[in-house]
């Protein structure tokens, strides 16, 4: 079931095109719940973050995450996966570059004791 593309701006825009399309397949909460292992009643959970009884699964996606897209310009899309597929696969374009983060980049780390101190305690019970 191929469907329109479709730009993601918040985490409640996500989760509300998730049950969207779980509505659209067919496929009940319990379904989905069997489908993918979950314990009894987590798709109505993670379907409903803001409840008190809610799950927030998709909590990673803040505000923040579609400012740094934007800056980049670069949009998180939500489309069928064999649509996705064949738009990858169809694409001339050249692959985005992959970069590995390397913390504290020229940082050596034997470093010499600056001050060694050292603490002694006794600790007495009165009988």
């Amino acid at each position: 079931m191929a469907v329109k593309p479709v730009r993601i701006t918040s985490e409640d825009s996500l989760i509300g095109l998730l049950r969207g399309r779980r509505l659209a397949l067919g496929i009940s909460q319990q379904a989905l719940d069997d489908r993918l292992g979950f314990p009894d009643a987590y798709t109505a959970k993670i379907e409903s973050p803001n409840r008190s009884f809610g799950r927030r699964v998709a909590w990673g996606l803040s505000t923040f995450l579609f400012y740094w897209l934007e800056g980049l310009g670069l949009t998180l899309v939500l489309m069928d996966k064999t649509q996705a597929d064949d738009l990858i696969a169809g694409s001339d374009s050249p692959d985005m570059a992959e970069s590995v983060h390397t913390p504290y980049p020229g940082r050596t780390r034997r470093r010499e004791v600056v001050q060694r101190r050292v603490l002694r305690m006794s600790v007495s019970f009165p009988r």
